[in-house]
């Protein structure tokens, strides 16, 4: 009884987040094989590098406000508190973006002292994203909350790729090629519009009932429960980016952009992970806030299967035509499979292990998780460290991998036998 009430929501909202998803990441996709290919892997290497500093400084920006607002939307949905929900939506936003640009700007000034020539410019460029990406995530995130997944992931996950395209096509018809600056110009360009249209959608979507009250601040209260989900956001980026940045550090660009492409071709496989998650966190928060705890059991079995299979699916198409797939971006990209490969068991195991790090924070253990996942940061850090050095991008992607898996299994064993266990009456 519980499993279909659970599965019919789940598997509704799970659907939608999934065309989404596939939609969006086929156009990212596309966009990324036509920017490897137009400035060839060094520039996309610098390119690369660049904007995965801009996207993990831009979960910084969050202040964990963007991951707390998948527990304080519904919540406040839930027991009908629109004024704080009024509150929440206001305050979040502002800090966000004012956040993002305190921390652009300091990293400008940092940049602008230690580098020189066009790598400086590249990295302004991208540190011109960070406040844009950090308010376009967490407007995505507040309209998750509010159970509104095709505005949550459209704008972001199609839009904004799809125009970056159609801008980097007709600059590279007007200019006769893009360079790594360019490409970081149009991204940026790309991201502000979806920014406007977001803003545009939460007035929209909104409860009617809360346009009706005033908004009431809980700034401190929101802040203290973010700050630990701020530790785990930034920790769960680095440990996805740092080997990105690891690759920049110790080999020529060419081989980021070799490791850029075999990570890009492993989001295929996360991708339906963010499928079902997107519908399960605002789940898991209602459930818990209306002491459903026996559903809320059902719900992380449910979910994990729902993970499992298409992952393995898409793993097992990747090691067939993983190959020709990277072929796409060119040749030298080949040498990027076993990378690939090793990046994808990773999502493999993630994926086994379920929502966990939904659960763990949006059921009031955010400090738990925030250890965990900088345990699991600083265990990132020492495999690529010592493995770049010597393996170079295969390292990376053993580094990765691994650090990704021991946060999800040591969250797995945890969440079954603290949380849910207790919860299970």
């Amino acid at each position: 009884m519980f499993r279909s009430q659970i599965s019919s929501p789940l598997l509704w909202g799970s659907g939608i987040a999934f065309a989404i998803q596939v939609f969006g990441t086929g156009i990212k996709y596309v966009l990324q094989i036509l920017f490897a290919r137009w400035m060839g892997a060094s520039e996309y290497g610098i390119f690369s590098y660049a904007y995965n500093w801009s996207l993990l400084l831009s979960v910084a920006a969050g202040l964990g406000l963007t991951s707390s607002a998948i527990r304080f939307v519904p919540e406040y949905i839930a027991k009908q508190s629109w004024s704080l929900l009024n509150g929440f939506i206001a305050r979040s936003n502002q800090i966000v973006f004012g956040s993002g640009l305190i921390i652009a700007l300091i990293g400008a000034g940092i940049a602008w002292q230690t580098t020189t020539g066009n790598t400086r410019l590249t990295l302004l460029l991208g540190l011109l994203i960070v406040p844009l990406t950090g308010l376009a995530t967490h407007q995505s995130q507040l309209l998750r909350g509010m159970k509104n997944i095709f505005w949550a992931f459209t704008p972001t996950r199609v839009i904004q790729p799809a125009l970056a395209m159609l801008l980097a096509f007709v600059l590279m018809r007007v200019l006769g090629g893009i360079s790594s600056t360019t490409a970081l110009i149009v991204t940026a360009l790309s991201i502000l519009l979806v920014t406007l249209i977001q803003s545009l959608s939460i007035v929209r979507i909104v409860p009617k009932n809360a346009q009706n009250f005033q908004s009431q601040f809980e700034t401190r209260t929101w802040l203290k429960i973010s700050m630990p989900m701020l530790i785990s956001a930034v920790a769960f980026t680095f440990i996805n980016q740092i080997d990105i940045i690891m690759v920049g550090f110790f080999r020529e660009p060419a081989q980021v952009g070799i490791y850029a492409a075999a990570a890009k071709t492993a989001t295929l496989v996360s991708f339906v992970l963010v499928s079902v998650n997107a519908i399960v966190a605002p789940l898991i928060s209602e459930l818990f806030t209306l002491k459903e705890y026996r559903k809320l059991m059902v719900l992380a079995r449910t979910a994990t299967y729902w993970m499992f299979v298409p992952v393995f699916a898409v793993t097992t198409f990747l090691a067939l035509f993983g190959k020709h797939i990277l072929n796409l971006f060119g040749p030298e990209f080949v040498q990027g499979y076993w990378p690939l490969m090793i990046l994808a068991g990773g999502q493999l195991v993630n994926a086994l292990t379920g929502p966990v790090g939904y659960i763990t924070e949006l059921t009031g253990h955010q400090n738990y998780s925030a250890r965990v996942y900088l345990a699991a940061a600083l265990l990132a850090v020492i495999l690529n460290f010592a493995l770049v050095p010597r393996l170079g991008i295969l390292g990376a992607s053993i580094g990765t991998a691994a650090a990704l898996s021991a946060s999800n299994l040591w969250l797995y064993f945890f969440v079954y036998s603290k949380i849910l266990k207790k919860t299970d009456r």
